[in-house]
């Protein structure tokens, strides 16, 4: 199957939940109000957790992936959408703009802190 990936963050994305033991993805596009709100509170998670967590955040369109093989994988219907993968499996997806306090409940189950 012929991939349509633009600059290989997908490939890139996989790699991290091969190697990392924990892997939060981000998914988002420039057009979408909530992604927006979501990208502030996305950079804190990353500079309070970066020591402990890989973040990677995927603008949809840019990676084509609405029209890529590789959707298939990841199944992202919407924007944004968070996935969190801790020892290669898929832990956790939600939707939607979500406060700093959620994501960092999440995350702190995962951490078991």
């Amino acid at each position: 199957m012929k991939s349509n990936i633009s600059n290989n963050l997908i490939f890139e994305l996989k790699q991290l939940i091969e190697k990392e033991e924990i892997v939060f993805a981000y998914f988002s596009a420039n057009w979408c109000g909530e992604c927006k709100m979501s990208n502030l509170v996305f950079d804190k998670l990353k500079l309070n957790y970066a020591d402990k967590i890989s973040f990677l955040k995927i603008d949809v369109d840019e990676e084509k992936l609405w029209d890529d093989d590789e959707n298939k994988f990841f199944k992202v219907e919407k924007v944004p959408t968070f996935l969190i993968y801790k020892n290669k499996k898929e832990n956790n997806r939600y939707f939607n703009f979500k406060t700093i306090d959620f994501h960092q409940n999440q995350i702190r189950k995962l951490l078991n802190i």
